[in-house]
């Protein structure tokens, strides 16, 4: 043993700020007769502002300030949620169902719901809330907050976005008391690229989002597989869609298609959410260039390409095998303790600026919201000195 180690398993207040020493063990964290802070190794910290010295790295992170689920929403694989005011829906595509929650009573309105009217070999890949430019959805329903829902749907045929009721939020006499029932005329909406060609759904691994821009009357609509990666841009100026919820033509092709495969080299693209201003476009890099899902914003105002676009956070790790990457979320609860959830998948909705911050709603059994966050401590008991029979503590101050 060396004279530094010497020093450093005896809890020396020589150790620098993220060095290692051994101690008995004195709980998560704590301070020295000489000052020094100590963090227990295995457990983590989100205050960067008490320990500004210490050594962090950037992970996906839930603040206790942020919105935390109390209640399981959604036990499938998410694909895709759409974020309206104070409410979230998700859409689980390898089981036509859907969730949505309200987040200012952080009450679950429909966990896992079936979309009776969709056969079971059908496929469902993206949803979203529409807000409506005209007079209330539903008269008859109190507090639809002039809003209704629009789902994409098929197998091995054209893509078709339906059209959705949106129950009273509050309505007791409402079924589900918040839930999204089909229209009673089923009608639908082929989506076309712009030649007129079929956009097929033919894929267990395709996934897609919703974006409908309800001042310019324009619906982006993003679909992506192992061999696509597109996004379309729907011009429904002139249509009655958006200013009530019929679902507009029986055909409409897109004016615009950005194929982001052709124009980067990511090796998969997930999801899609939306603010006024920008897309959001949860995405795996190139291989090779690390195994971190990330987050890339394209702005509306632009070209909507790839290269228009920057990364702004990452999201988490990427599972072996797996068709959805999960991440690995750092909860923080009101007393400062930190947990890790790591049930949890690529499927982000915008939520909120938090200062110069963008912060989503993402989840899988549960929902929360994060943003990309520094991260003090190790997630693995590290060992400095004797092996056995001692607890080690990193400095952190």
């Amino acid at each position: 043993m060396t004279a530094l180690t010497d020093l450093i398993s005896a809890g020396g207040g020589g150790a620098v700020i993220g060095e290692y020493a051994s101690f008995v063990d004195q709980g998560t964290s704590f301070t020295d007769g000489n000052g020094a802070v100590w963090l227990r190794s295995g457990s983590v910290t989100l205050d960067t502002t008490t320990y500004p010295d210490a050594s962090s790295a950037s992970v996906p992170a839930s603040y206790n300030s942020y919105f935390q689920a109390t209640n399981n929403w959604n036990a499938s694989v998410p694909t895709g949620i759409s974020v309206s005011g104070d409410w979230a829906l998700t859409l689980a595509g390898n089981a036509n169902t859907f969730s949505q929650m309200n987040l200012a009573t952080n009450t679950v309105n429909d966990a896992g719901t079936a979309i009776s009217v969709i056969a079971s070999n059908a496929k469902t890949v993206a949803i979203g809330y529409i807000t409506c430019t005209g007079p209330n959805v539903v008269t008859a329903q109190a507090n639809t907050d002039n809003k209704f829902a629009a789902v994409v749907r098929d197998w091995n045929n054209p893509a078709r976005m339906l059209s959705f009721n949106l129950d009273g939020y509050d309505d007791a006499n409402s079924i589900g008391s918040g839930s999204i029932n089909q229209d009673s005329v089923i009608s639908h909406t082929y989506l076309y690229k712009p030649n007129g060609q079929s956009i097929m759904l033919n894929s267990y691994q395709v996934s897609g989002g919703l974006h409908w821009d309800g001042p310019n009357k324009k619906l982006y609509f993003f679909v992506a597989d192992a061999a696509q990666g597109s996004l379309y841009v729907y011009d429904y100026t002139g249509e009655t869609w958006g200013t009530s919820n019929a679902s507009g033509p029986s055909t409409i092709n897109a004016d615009t298609e950005i194929d982001y495969f052709a124009e980067s080299t990511v090796s998969r693209l997930y999801s899609l959410s939306a603010s006024s201003t920008d897309l959001f476009i949860a995405y795996l890099p190139s291989p090779g260039t690390g195994s971190v899902t990330k987050i890339r914003k394209i702005p509306l105002s632009g070209n909507l390409s790839w290269a228009s676009g920057s990364d702004i956070a990452d999201f988490g790790k990427v599972v072996t095998n797996a068709l959805y990457p999960q991440a690995d979320y750092f909860v923080e609860d009101s007393q400062g303790n930190v947990t890790i959830d790591t049930n949890s998948y690529a499927s982000q909705g915008f939520y909120e600026m938090d200062g110069s911050d963008y912060t989503f709603l993402s989840g899988s059994t549960k929902l929360y919201q994060w943003k990309s966050g520094d991260i003090i401590g190790s997630t693995t008991t590290t060992q400095v000195g004797p092996a056995t029979g001692v607890t080690f503590y990193q400095r952190i101050k």
